[in-house]
């Protein structure tokens, strides 16, 4: 998240394994940032799996809302990431 004012809202609902399962495996996975459904479409089309997850926001958070809502600061994370 290198854009300042800028954060991710992230829809993990339609998994059903356990969240931290998920989001730290190790299986290869691409997150791509698309302006329309074209993309997905196309992918698709191409027999790539590919779903929408996610919209960009105005707000410095991520947020993970499925099962349970999580919400990061986004900054305050990255300046213990950086330490």
């Amino acid at each position: 998240f290198p854009t300042p004012g800028v954060g991710i809202q992230v829809n993990v609902s339609h998994w059903k394994e356990d969240l931290v399962k998920i989001l730290f495996n190790e299986n290869p996975a691409i997150v791509l940032q698309v302006n329309d459904g074209a993309a997905l479409k196309l992918l698709n089309e191409l027999g790539v799996q590919a779903v929408a997850i996610g919209e960009i926001t105005t707000e410095r958070v991520l947020t993970l809302e499925g099962a349970q809502s999580l919400s990061f600061d986004i900054d305050k994370l990255r300046d213990t990431w950086f330490r």
